[in-house]
């Protein structure tokens, strides 16, 4: 073999043995990696389960520790969320781009340099328990509202103040207004004593024969100013006697011409009439009812249709309504005759009670309702309570007004006590100026009826004219 063929030789041997062991080390050397790989591989499937598995019980506790997760976020992004929120609650700021447990230590820290701030108030405003954000809420709102109710209280108290103020000035004002009218009335005594005095020291300055001279003076003019003053008087009297002749002879003429009206006749006139009888049940039914006013327990005297109403008042029969319609009443029979039956077209009238109108009625006196010959100590209000119930109205005194006047009994004038009678009997001369009063009263209210032509009824016409004589009676202890 030439020599050069022989080096060639050599060196393709030589690359091809290191070519050899290269390919043998990279076989060997990715057999090896192959390996690791595959216990990497191995290794890392075992921990992904693993992971997977810690992953899955997590992720249950944290969706129902979180719940939902915030639109791209995590669980835990969404607890950072939430995290964040409430400490911004608290504080009132954005929270600070640190961990977790440095924001909570944060927020612990202002709680507690909050609370150092507070000093002996602390248990007052955290309690035992420290600070809680709820805690604190009710109790603000719990001192909100005594705040607010003690504000209330306090306006209301400021209020009455000055009510209580106001009325004070007003007091003080008219106080003061009757202080200066006091004053001025003192003043002008003040000043009518001065004047008096000064006319005094002047009369005691002029000599005797003065001041004789002046009184005389008075005395004469006071004389002349009696005498002109009786002239005139007895002119007046001259002329009033003239008048009052004149008005006596032209009222004669007047009646003579035409009597006067009857001041009586409204009384006289009849309120319903009989339309039924049932003679068994002792019952009658009247042309009025409800409409008219009528009611229950009211009561009329019967009179005949045919004849007027006797001046005395008494009727025929007395009625008591027990049942009322709109246009008829029922009424019981309480007293009727025998030989004057009651008829249909019959009349009954009632002095009180008016199907239009309320009367008024004066009532003075004593009554006898029961017929003992006492008078009753109650018969006066029994009288207006009467009145009152049927429809009437009381008036204390006569005036153009009054539609009638109820004369009781006569009040007597009683003896006057003596002295020694009024020593032993301290109410006796009460008595005797009570009694006096009374008939002053009584008088009165005549002579005021007879001046404004008022009729006036006894209690026999007054009863009978109400049909109440018997029910009067009866209802009155004996």
């Amino acid at each position: 073999m030439p020599p050069g063929k022989s080096s060639e030789s050599h060196a393709m041997l030589y690359t091809l043995v290191t070519f050899v062991a290269l390919f043998l080390i990279a076989a060997i050397g990715a057999g090896i990696y192959y390996a690791k790989a595959e216990e990497y591989r191995t290794n890392y499937e075992e921990q992904k389960k693993k992971v997977d598995e810690v992953a899955g019980r997590e992720q249950g506790s944290l969706a129902k520790i979180v719940g939902k997760n915030a639109e791209g976020k995590s669980a835990l992004g969404t607890m950072e969320l939430y995290l964040n929120q409430m400490i911004k609650a608290i504080t009132g700021q954005e929270s600070a781009d640190l961990s977790a447990a440095a924001k909570v230590n944060e927020v612990a820290m202002q709680l507690n340099k909050l609370l150092e701030g507070l000093g002996g108030d602390r248990l007052t405003v955290a309690g035992q328990e420290g600070i809680t954000l709820l805690g604190q809420i009710g109790f603000l709102k719990t001192r909100l509202e005594e705040e607010r109710t003690q504000a209330k209280s306090l306006q209301a108290k400021i209020d009455d103040l000055l009510k209580g103020m106001d009325q004070q000035q007003k007091d003080a004002q008219n106080h003061e207004k009757n202080l200066i009218a006091e004053k001025d009335r003192f003043q002008q005594q003040a000043n009518g004593v001065q004047k008096q005095y000064d006319e005094l020291k002047a009369l005691m300055e002029q000599s005797t024969e003065q001041q004789v001279q002046n009184v005389m003076a008075t005395l004469d003019k006071t004389k002349k100013e009696l005498t002109d003053k009786t002239a005139a008087f007895d002119a007046l009297s001259k002329q009033l006697g003239d008048q009052e002749a004149a008005l006596k002879v032209a009222l004669a003429k007047l009646e003579a011409i035409k009597p006067r009206p009857d001041i009586e006749v409204a009384a006289f006139r009849a309120d319903a009439k009989i339309v039924r009888i049932d003679s068994q049940a002792k019952v009658v039914y009247l042309n009025v009812g409800s409409n008219d006013h009528v009611y229950m327990g009211l009561t009329f005297s019967v009179y005949d249709s045919s004849v007027p109403i006797p001046e005395d008042g008494k009727g025929k029969a007395e009625i008591e309504v027990f049942e009322v319609s709109p246009n008829v009443s029922a009424a019981r029979i309480l007293t009727s005759s025998v030989n004057n039956p009651i008829v249909q077209q019959d009349i009954v009238a009632n002095l009180i009670w008016d199907s239009q109108n309320s009367n008024n009625f004066v009532v003075v006196g004593n009554f006898d309702l029961n017929g003992d010959g006492i008078s009753d100590k109650d018969g006066n209000a029994k009288v207006r309570e009467l009145i009152q119930r049927w429809g009437g109205k009381i008036q204390e005194a006569v005036t153009i007004e009054t539609d009638f006047v109820i004369l009781g009994i006569d009040p007597t004038a009683p003896i006057k006590p003596t002295t020694q009678q009024a020593e032993s009997d301290p109410t006796a001369q009460q008595r005797y100026t009570t009694a006096l009063a009374e008939i002053e009263a009584y008088n009165k209210v005549v002579t005021q009826a007879k001046a404004l032509s008022v009729p006036t009824f006894n209690q026999k016409r007054f009863l009978y004219l109400v049909g109440y004589d018997l029910l009067a009676s009866k209802s009155m202890p004996k």
